[in-house]
């Protein structure tokens, strides 16, 4: 999208308040609730599993790669770029920084990844947990935090990592230390 999409979404989410507070609740506060979700898992040996492959998986994800990825490749997000505030970035959730670290987004690393440990763990909440991390990725790109390649570069991450870390055995070896 360019300044004027950007720019016009903005007006747009302004003026309808309902919808400005749904889609800064999916760009910003799911991921929170996501973090929080699985300690009540912790009372079962599988929920135990769970926390720990996941845990591992958004470490290496978004803990390490992320961050160094941002790091080596400072990207502007779309808000500083054309110098916008997105609509309902204000209060404690709004993300606002002066970081350039744009690509690849944290927030779809981060729930990609825990949305394909749910799919290992064969859970029948992985659909509606792909249809939430689909939610966030579009309030993410629709709001100005990010654009769609760092989207699509945090999913492919996520898959890449999740992906590697299954078929070296690591969620195995992991399921052994905390059984």
């Amino acid at each position: 999208m360019d300044k004027d999409q950007y720019l016009n979404l903005q007006k747009y989410f302004q003026s309808h308040k309902v919808l400005r507070r749904l889609a800064h609740f999916f760009a910003m506060q799911v991921v929170a609730i996501y973090v929080l979700v699985p300690f009540f898992l912790v009372w079962s040996e599988r929920g135990r599993e769970f926390i720990a492959a996941t845990g591992l998986a958004l470490v290496v994800s978004w803990g390490v790669l992320v961050q160094l990825i941002a790091f080596l490749h400072p990207t502007a997000r779309p808000y500083q770029k054309y110098g916008f505030v997105p609509a309902g970035g204000d209060g404690l959730f709004s993300g606002l920084d002066t970081r350039l670290d744009s690509f690849p987004s944290g927030h779809v690393t981060a729930l990609i990844a825990l949305t394909l440990m749910i799919i290992l763990f064969n859970s029948p909440l992985a659909w509606l947990s792909f249809f939430i991390t689909v939610l966030v990725a579009t309030a993410r790109v629709l709001l100005g935090y990010h654009y769609l390649r760092d989207v699509l570069g945090g999913l492919l991450l996520a898959i890449l990592v999740v992906y590697l870390l299954h078929i070296f055995g690591v969620f195995g070896f992991i399921f052994a230390l905390v059984s």
